[in-house]
């Protein structure tokens, strides 16, 4: 073959060679990151949060605002003398304790709170509450108060904060409804079944709302989940007892009145005092009035430690009884720091 024809043939050749086996730099189509779709997979999760602000920063305002009073107050006991106005000061020192550790509950769970889609159910956490709502129970999804009007609100609510019980009421009638919302009505989304009704306020509501509505027309597997509400601390069984509030608010009842008796008689009380008698029931120690105030002390805080023993025995069933006698040996003990306070200051 000629020289011209021969580099000619092997010219034609190596055009129809692949370019890596003539050795030349092959373009390649740019890669594109896919966004993943906002439904799951069987192991993915769809995740959102309520809006944090103005719930959080309020709460936390109303936590420094009770700290000033409750400083205040403090101050001023300690300027006053011992009267029943500074008993009711201590009082409102004492009640703004509870308020306080709300306050910072609920704030709290505003600000770690999430609602995410787990194994074909909707789950709710918010504090120590969890709830569950299957996906296949759900019957529709409202955004906004078009779905009807929420009545009869019970719970804790500020600008930012609404989390309480409901009743919903809709075309077919009244709904219970659970509210765990960040934002009025109108920003709202409401899930509804054939029971209950459950109020939210994610924060990309619209996107969250259709991802929602995505994943109940999926034909993905799903974990079969049974409704249900875990409220941890505030689900406990005993907060629904009457004889079990009435056994703790009779004894912590007797003793603040232990203490203003003796606050109102307290300046009437002779110095020294006596503090305590023998078994033939002559005086064998004497102080000043002051002494007198271990009694209601030492009350109060038997109070608060049969409390929390008693609760504990009460989570379990068997022990339950166990329980009823630890709350009413701290009532009987009220009592009878009533009979020793009478007999040392008649």
């Amino acid at each position: 073959m000629p020289k011209g024809k021969a580099e000619e043939s092997r010219s034609g050749q190596m055009g129809f060679l692949p370019a890596e086996a003539a050795g030349m730099p092959v373009p390649r189509p740019p890669l594109v990151a896919k966004t993943p779709p906002l439904w799951y997979t069987p192991c993915a999760m769809l995740e959102s949060q309520p809006p944090r602000t103005p719930g959080v920063r309020l709460g936390y305002l109303l936590v420094l605002l009770l700290l000033l009073i409750d400083a205040l107050l403090l101050f001023a006991l300690r300027a006053l003398p011992i009267s029943i106005f500074s008993f009711l000061i201590g009082l409102l020192l004492l009640a703004s304790l509870p308020a306080l550790a709300l306050i910072l509950y609920w704030t709290s769970g505003l600000r770690n709170a999430f609602y995410h889609v787990e194994d074909g159910a909707l789950i709710i956490l918010w504090g120590s509450v969890r709830q569950v709502i299957p996906l296949a129970m759900v019957t529709g999804l409202q955004q906004g108060n078009g779905a009807g009007e929420l009545r009869r609100f019970r719970g804790i609510r500020w600008p930012g904060l609404r989390v309480g019980s409901a009743v919903l009421e809709t075309a077919d009638g009244p709904l219970p409804a659970r509210v765990f919302a960040a934002r009025g009505p109108a920003e709202q989304l409401l899930v509804t079944t054939a029971e209950r009704a459950y109020v939210i306020s994610p924060d990309d509501r619209e996107i969250f709302t259709d991802a929602l509505e995505a994943l109940m027309r999926s034909t993905l597997p799903r974990v079969p989940r049974v409704p249900g509400t875990a409220l941890g601390f505030w689900g406990w069984p005993l907060w629904r007892r009457r004889d079990v509030l009435g056994l703790l608010g009779g004894a912590v009842g007797l003793n603040l009145l232990l203490f203003g008796l003796l606050t109102t008689l307290y300046s009437r009380l002779p110095n020294p005092t006596p503090l305590h008698f023998d078994a033939a029931g002559a005086v064998d120690r004497w102080g000043t009035p002051s002494g007198l105030f271990v009694l209601p002390v030492a009350g109060f805080s038997a109070w608060v430690i049969n409390g929390v023993v008693g609760a504990l025995f009460y989570r379990q069933a068997q022990n339950r009884p166990v329980a009823f006698v630890i709350w009413g040996a701290a009532l009987l003990l009220q009592v009878a720091t009533w009979i020793i306070l009478i007999g040392l200051i008649r």
